[in-house]
């Protein structure tokens, strides 16, 4: 009899826990879309034991064949730093896709313990916002009031003007001084826009009054467009908290202590659009004042699009501020950050930065930390970051480190944290000068790694035939032994600087550097070593992906502000 009641309780045990590790599928939601990517999440219930996996595949609306993505993120939500809770999900991007375009997304969640399902979504890619074609012209120059808004006669300063504008306006603003901080209260609509553009007779200035006013607060508004103006010596350039559908486009922005900032959490950024400007403070390089407190863009919400900016002389050149999540940065320049160049600190889901140039920064990409995830670091160049290219602090979960290139001084990939969550990194080549080609968990104390996958990259040696890799507690001296002993870097391989096409030097961490061309010799080391990743090297040339930012013979990427 006990045998039998014992069978029936273990019978019992079995069937709870096996319905616990069973996935429910719940909601699955479409992400605000950017420019050029789309994102989802598909909540679930169960799953406990977070095997739950995901397939995404898009197409164009009308076209017939399915394109396969990468494969949907199950999102971890154990053990996120601060306690912070989120709900189980998984979650992924489709990148490079066309603006304004239509698309179907389709989706498909299974789990091996039970449970799946397939749903087909239809997403809209952002349009660039513009100038309605109908746009009614006012003309402002500087003054104290007055005008009628005409060519002839323009209002005289902001105040008059915010009396007249309304939803599709052109406002276009004269060579001259205005003093702020001007407030901007009145909203454009969807489609329908005000802009506020440079006129073309002569630099129209925007100046603050240095760390104690602000240039222009415009927060609150909605669907307003800034383009060809100069904003400089403010607090913030854009005090721009809790705006919607703000562009940004081909301005200068100097000697403020934060050129776009929109952080209130109680109101979400929503739908950014900020490209083609060039944003320079006044941080010195090297690093000679410690972590200064000077930011180029600071921006919380969703559906944002950063591209092809320069940002120089900053303490980070970029960041996030929680809420944060399904936004892009790509295709940026990215220079002599004292702090960091892109923070993707406090997102959630679907943040990404890809193919941005980074040179000169004391960190490259930050993830301290990230809730979750999937955060995306693709396709950046790194050259000369003083501390390590990527920056895993923090306990972050949920981290896609896909083709990038990192040639520095010193170590060349370091991290310190109490744990490391759900960490995939492919196809990327970090090439440095000391101690271990990789120091992963160098923090003293406790550390646990979990689903941490780091597999088909290339790393230099040390000089220190000692030394190559410290992951963990274990030390290994080669890369043979990696392979032999360890979980990971089954296919790893050793690169020098040889295998770039042009000359390559390591930096001088004391000195401003000029980006390398960091493109692949034919033959090297790092050529046909990757794995082949859906939508991120699809249509590589050879036998199969080169590692790093550049697969060979691509023509470099547009970064920076793009000619007209």
């Amino acid at each position: 009899m006990r045998v039998i009641v014992a069978g029936l309780v273990g019978a019992l045990l079995s069937r709870s826990l096996l319905a616990g590790n069973a996935m429910t599928p719940g909601r699955l939601v479409p992400e605000p879309p950017t420019l050029i990517c789309l994102g989802v999440c598909w909540y679930i219930q169960g799953d406990d034991n977070c095997n739950a996996t995901g397939e995404l595949t898009y197409r164009k609306a009308g076209e017939d064949a399915w394109r396969k993505a990468l494969p949907l993120l199950r999102v971890d939500p154990r053990k996120l730093y601060g306690g912070r809770q989120i709900e189980p999900m998984l979650a992924g991007t489709v990148f490079d896709l066309a603006p304004g375009t239509d698309y179907e997304l389709k989706v498909r969640i299974s789990d091996p313990d039970g449970g799946e399902a397939e749903q087909v979504v239809r997403q809209r890619t952002r349009s660039e916002p513009q100038t309605p074609r109908d746009a009614r012209e006012l003309h402002v120059a500087p003054g104290d009031g007055g005008g009628s808004g005409t060519k002839a006669d323009p209002f005289k300063g902001f105040a008059a003007l915010q009396k007249a504008v309304q939803p599709g306006d052109l406002v276009l603003v004269h060579a001259g001084t205005y003093k702020g901080p001007i407030q901007l209260t009145r909203s454009g609509e969807e489609g329908r826009p005000i802009t506020y553009r440079g006129a073309g007779d002569g630099e129209a200035i925007f100046e603050g009054g240095g760390d104690d006013g602000d240039v222009l607060v415009i927060y609150g508004t909605r669907h307003l467009i800034f383009e060809r103006l100069t904003l400089r010596s403010g607090l913030r350039a854009f005090h721009a908290n809790g705006c919607q559908g703000l562009t940004v486009r081909r301005c200068t922005i100097t000697r403020c202590r934060f050129g776009i900032r929109a952080i209130d959490a109680r109101s979400p950024a929503r739908d950014f659009t900020i490209t083609d400007n060039a944003i320079a403070s006044t941080t010195t390089w090297p690093r000679t004042k410690g972590i200064e407190d000077i930011e180029g863009l600071e921006i919380n919400g969703t559906g944002h699009a950063v591209a092809y900016n320069r940002i120089t002389n900053c303490g980070d050149c970029f960041s996030f501020r929680d809420p944060a999540s399904a936004s892009d940065v790509y295709n940026n320049v990215l220079e002599a950050a004292t702090d960091d160049a892109i923070e993707l600190d406090e997102t959630t889901h679907n943040a990404r930065a890809f193919r941005n140039r980074i040179t000169d920064c004391h960190m490259g990409v930050t993830t301290q930390p990230v809730w979750g995830g999937p955060a995306y670091i693709i396709r950046n160049a790194f050259y000369n970051t003083v501390g390590s290219p990527l920056k895993l602090h923090n306990e972050p979960s949920g981290i896609v480190i896909l083709h990038n290139t990192s040639v520095k001084s010193a170590q060349a990939f370091e991290t310190w944290t109490k744990s490391l969550r759900n960490v995939l990194a492919r196809n990327n080549l970090f090439l440095g000068t000391e101690r271990y080609a990789a120091e992963v968990g160098t923090g003293k104390g406790e550390f646990e790694m979990a689903n941490v996958d780091f597999d088909y990259n290339g790393y230099s040696k040390s000089p220190d035939a000692t030394r190559f890799m410290k992951w963990g507690d274990a030390r290994y001296a080669t890369i043979e032994e990696v392979r032999q002993k360890a979980a990971i870097e089954k296919h790893g391989v050793i690169v020098a600087l040889d295998i770039f096409a042009s000359k390559v030097l390591f930096p001088d961490p004391s000195a401003r550097c000029r980006p390398p061309d960091l493109r692949l010799r034919e033959g090297s080391a790092a050529c046909d070593a990757g794995q082949v990743l859906p939508n991120i090297n699809d249509g590589f040339g050879g036998k199969a992906p080169d590692l790093g930012a550049y697969e060979l013979g691509d023509k470099l990427p547009h970064y920076g502000p793009r000619p007209e």
